[in-house]
C-alpha cells in the first residue's frame, strides 16, 4: 500500500508541473513509472510510437527519456530544448537534457543547463551534477564561486553534508585536494558546534533485494548481446555465496571485466540498451551505471598481474590471488564467478561468513591498498564527521588514527 500511494503522488507532482492534472495523464504517468521500475522500457516505447504525443507535453518528456536510454540523443535535446524552456520549474527535465550533453561531449551547454536550473530549483542534485561536470581548476573555480554566492544570498545552507561531498568532489576532480580538506576541517568545526545539517536517514533510497536481481538479470542481458564475459565480485559475490541472494544491507551491484575489453565498447552497448543510465565516474578503473529502477552498478576492470589479480577505484585497490572463472547457479541463471571463492571472499572480507551490515569496503578489506592517499584522507575527513554527528566514539576513533597515519597530525577535536 505505502508502495502505491507513493507512486500516486509522484504521477499527481509529474502532471503537475505540465499544468495538465487529469485522469489520462494520471494514468499515463503510473504506467511510465511501472514500466521503468521493471525494466519495461521497450514497451514504453512502443506505446509512445503510435501515439500522436505532440499535444501532450507529458508524453513529449517520456518521449525524451526513452530516446534518452535507448542512446538517440539527437531526438532528446530536440524535444528537451523545447520543453525546458516552456516549464522551467520541472528539475527532473532540466537533469536529463544536462546529462544528455554531458554524454554527448557538450559540457559547457550541460553547464549552462544546471546553472538555469539553481534559479528555479532548490534541488540539491543540481549542485552534485555540477560537481561532476569538473573536469580543471577553472571549472572548480566557477562552481566554487556560484556555492559561496548562494551561501551569501542564503538560497542554501551554509554547512550542508551533502553539498559538502559535492563540492569536494569538483576539488578532487581539479586535484585541489588540500583545498578539500580544508572544507571538511571547517565543515567538522561546525558539526562539532552543532551548526551543519546532514541529511535524515529517511532522505536516503534504500536499497532493493529485489530490484537489485532485476537489475543484475538484465545487466546479463545487455553483456551477452554485446559478448563481454563478465563475473560476480565483492558484495554481490558474497550475497550469492552466503545468502543465494542479493544482500538486503548492499549499497549497490559489484561485477568485474577484464581489463582487455575496451571500456568504450561497455559503454556503448549500456547507452542504447534502455535499462541503464551511465553515471560520472573519477575513475579510469570503474564504470559507474545505474539501473531504471534505481539500482547502482559498478563494474570494475580487473587487472592480471604473474601473482596477482587486482581491481580498483578512486582511492585503493584490491589485490587478489589469481583465480579462474566458473558457473554458479543464481537467480535462476547461471552467473560466472572465482572458481576459489572461498579464498577470494576470505582475502576481501576475512570472515566472510559472518554478516557484517556496517562494513566499509574503504577501510575494512584486509586485501585494499592504498592507490591514493589524498582521495582516503577525503574520505576519512567525510566518514569523521558524520562519525561526529552520530555521535559514534568507536568511528571517531578510528578515522582519526587513519588520518593520523596518512600524515594528518594537526587534525583535534
Amino acid at each position: 500500500m505505502p508502495e502505491i500511494n507513493l507512486a500516486f503522488k509522484k504521477a499527481y507532482r509529474e502532471c503537475r508541473f505540465f499544468g495538465k492534472i487529469t485522469p489520462l495523464n494520471i494514468l499515463y504517468a503510473l504506467t511510465f513509472d511501472f514500466c521503468m521500475s521493471r525494466g519495461k522500457t521497450n514497451i514504453m516505447q512502443n506505446f509512445l510510437s503510435w501515439k500522436n504525443i505532440n499535444k501532450s507535453p507529458l508524453l513529449k518528456y517520456y518521449s525524451a527519456h526513452l530516446s534518452f536510454l535507448f542512446g538517440d540523443y539527437k531526438k532528446t535535446i530536440l524535444i528537451l530544448n523545447n520543453l525546458t524552456s516552456l516549464y522551467p520549474q520541472h528539475a527532473d527535465m532540466a537533469f536529463l537534457l544536462s546529462e544528455t550533453y554531458r554524454l554527448d561531449d557538450k559540457k559547457e551547454l550541460a553547464r549552462d543547463i544546471l546553472e538555469l536550473t539553481l534559479k528555479n530549483s532548490h534541488r540539491l542534485k543540481t549542485w552534485l551534477l555540477l560537481a561532476n561536470l569538473t573536469a580543471n581548476n577553472e571549472d572548480h573555480q566557477r562552481l566554487k564561486s556560484l556555492w559561496q554566492l548562494y551561501k551569501q544570498k542564503e538560497k542554501i545552507p551554509a554547512y550542508h553534508y551533502e553539498l559538502g561531498i559535492y563540492i569536494s568532489t569538483s576539488a578532487m576532480r581539479s586535484q585541489n585536494y588540500d583545498e578539500a580538506a580544508e572544507l571538511w576541517k571547517d565543515f567538522i568545526k561546525k558539526t562539532i558546534n552543532n551548526e551543519a545539517i546532514f541529511p535524515t536517514n529517511s532522505c536516503r533510497r534504500k536499497f532493493s533485494s529485489a530490484k537489485a536481481s532485476k537489475a543484475l538479470i538484465d545487466l546479463k542481458k545487455v553483456f551477452e548481446s554485446a559478448g563481454i564475459e563478465f563475473f560476480l565480485v565483492s558484495g554481490t559475490l558474497l550475497g550469492c555465496i552466503r545468502e543465494g541472494k542479493m544482500l538486503s544491507h548492499d549499497k549497490d551491484i559489484d561485477v568485474g571485466v577484464w581489463s582487455d575489453v575496451r571500456t568504450e565498447k561497455v559503454i556503448d552497448h549500456i547507452k542504447s540498451s534502455g535499462l541503464f543510465y551511465i553515471q560520472a565516474s573519477r575513475s579510469s578503473l570503474a564504470i559507474r551505471i545505474k539501473h531504471v529502477n534505481g539500482t547502482a552498478v559498478d563494474i570494475f576492470l580487473h587487472f592480471k598481474e604473474e601473482n596477482n589479480y587486482w581491481h580498483g577505484g578512486s582511492k585503493l585497490k584490491w589485490n587478489n590471488t589469481p583465480f579462474s572463472l566458473v558457473k554458479h547457479r543464481f537467480l535462476k541463471d547461471e552467473y560466472l564467478i572465482p572458481a576459489e571463492y572461498d579464498l577470494y571472499l576470505t582475502e576481501n572480507y576475512g570472515d566472510w561468513r559472518t554478516e557484517k551490515s556496517k562494513f566499509d569496503s574503504a577501510i575494512d578489506t584486509p586485501n585494499a591498498s592504498v592507490l591514493s592517499s589524498p582521495e582516503l584522507i577525503i574520505h576519512s575527513y567525510k566518514q569523521l564527521a558524520n562519525a561526529i554527528y552520530l555521535n559514534e566514539s568507536q568511528k571517531i576513533h578510528l578515522h582519526m588514527n587513519i588520518l593520523k597515519k596518512l600524515g594528518e597530525e594537526k587534525i583535534q577535536l
